[in-house]
């Protein structure tokens, strides 16, 4: 017995793409959920933009891809505030405030901020 294959169109607005046995959207008109945050919410970019992106990838270049809490290399790395503030603070892009993190170790240090302001 074979399986009945589930098949609606793209739910983006003057789009007929079929879809079969998919998400509402289709392919071409398919967001990541930071993507549809984003674009609902300009004002709240937080400093994140083509500045920082090359910062990242300069220092990146300078220091090389590895942890700078625990020194583990070939994993996704997070730059890191040390004194817990965005990029559009007045230290955000200092490159002094700044070092690489692994997923855990930023994790670590995110929570450390947390408990040290709650006491």
């Amino acid at each position: 017995m074979s399986r009945r294959r589930r098949t609606t169109l793209c739910s983006e607005p003057g789009c007929g793409e079929v879809i079969v046995d998919g998400p509402g959207r289709c392919p071409k008109h398919r967001r990541r959920g930071w993507d549809t945050w984003k674009a609902a919410n300009p004002e709240k970019s937080d400093g994140y933009d083509r500045r920082w992106t090359r910062l990242r990838d300069r220092l990146l270049a300078e220091r090389g891809a590895l942890c700078e809490f625990c020194g583990a290399v070939n994993v996704p790395l997070q730059l890191h505030h040390l004194d817990h503030q965005p990029p559009d603070s007045p230290r955000g892009l200092d490159p002094a405030n700044l070092k690489f993190a692994c997923g855990s170790c930023h994790r670590r240090e995110g929570q450390r901020r947390t408990t040290t302001r709650r006491r």
